[in-house]
């Protein structure tokens, strides 16, 4: 009697452990959840059309929970397709064994993205100051992100998204930024640009980071780390029209850490502002 019950726990361990290795690297793959993650994900994103294929339930041991994974989706956004390499949906448990299954959280991965596709279905987003620099002054670059969904009763409750922008152009005005890239991160009230680096009028920025926060207005706070050697033409185009009533620049060089403080109202008028920059120039003119 003891070798059998000894044998049958050892059957039931090994059964268990098999199965625990086959649902955290291979996953039971299944086709009864291709609906209701396409509804819930069409119902609370509009102008979005979703198409899953192969689905997986897999389990996410760090979570202790299942999930179901699809790799390669077909996505469309206001008629444009969206490259993605996974959705991964966490499902509560219980509601699994109820057969009435909750979405906790979605991860969405994507491929990279040229920025021109992008402004495809940006254009159709309502207005925005946002908006209008994309479309404007945003001219080539290639991003991807990981998109973070929370969901509460299948209603998506919060958002994080990050990610990574490479070969970036911008214009604005007299300033010309390229040859950028960076590390952001997107939540609802707030985000930030990280390790960003990248050529901005000939100004050659090492490193830096932007913060903004519209929890009550908008507020941009930054630091960047940057070297420059510019002629007087260069200068020129960087200067304000004030600054060039007051000076004159013929030429310098030299490393500049520049920390900046910006707020503004609720109309996005500047309110206030803060600038502080120190460095080591060199060949540095004045007239």
């Amino acid at each position: 009697m003891k070798k059998f019950l000894l044998f049958l726990l050892l059957t039931l361990l090994i059964v268990l452990i098999s199965t625990t290795i086959f649902l955290t690297t291979i996953g039971y793959e299944t086709n009864k959840f291709n609906n209701f993650l396409e509804q819930k994900l069409s119902r609370n994103i509009p102008y979005l059309k979703i198409k899953l294929e192969n689905i997986k339930v897999k389990l996410d041991l760090k979570k202790v929970t299942f999930f179901i994974t699809t790799p390669n989706p077909d996505i469309k956004f206001y008629g444009s397709q969206i490259k993605l390499k996974k959705i991964n949906a966490y499902i509560n448990f219980r509601s699994l064994l109820i057969n009435e299954p909750k979405i906790e959280s979605v991860y969405i991965v994507s491929k990279d993205i040229d920025i021109k596709q992008a402004k495809d279905f940006v254009k159709y987003i309502k207005p925005s100051n946002s908006k209008k620099f994309f479309l404007n002054n945003i001219d080539k670059g290639n991003f991807n992100f990981n998109l973070q969904l929370a969901f509460e009763d299948n209603k998506i409750k919060n958002y994080e998204l990050d990610g990574f922008v490479k070969n970036f152009e911008a214009n604005f005005k007299s300033y010309v930024f390229k040859d950028g890239s960076f590390v952001y991160n997107i939540g609802k009230n707030s985000g930030e640009m990280q390790n960003i680096r990248g050529n901005l009028s000939n100004i050659i920025i090492n490193s830096g980071f932007i913060k903004y926060d519209t929890t009550n207005s908008l507020e941009i706070t930054g630091e960047i780390d940057s070297e420059a050697k510019l002629n007087k033409s260069q200068a020129d185009r960087l200067l304000s029209k004030d600054w060039k009533k007051e000076i004159k620049v013929d030429n310098f060089s030299g490393k500049i850490s520049t920390v900046f403080d910006i707020k503004f109202d609720n109309t996005l008028k500047l309110q206030d502002y803060n600038l502080k920059a120190t460095g080591n120039l060199k060949n540095l003119l004045i007239n």
